[in-house]
């Protein structure tokens, strides 16, 4: 249960508004080593943090300036 309930901690960190480094989620929620935080999304997601991340989450930093405009390069 614990397992589990760290993962679902970790999970919301990283779906929040101010997403921390996987360092910072690792230690908030108790993983020991990144190793650990890894195994466990792996074996309960089929990816690791950063490849769920990828996939999962929309980039941040998209082309659309305040209020919708496009930036220019």
């Amino acid at each position: 249960m614990a397992r589990v309930m760290r993962f679902e901690r970790a999970n919301r960190m990283l779906r929040g508004e101010t997403r921390p480094t996987l360092t910072e989620v690792a230690a908030a929620c108790g993983y020991t080593d990144q190793a650990h935080f890894n195994r466990d999304w792996r074996a309960l997601c089929g990816a690791t943090p950063t490849e769920w991340m990828e996939a999962e989450l929309p980039f941040v930093q998209g082309s659309e300036g305040p209020g919708g405009a496009e930036l220019q390069a």
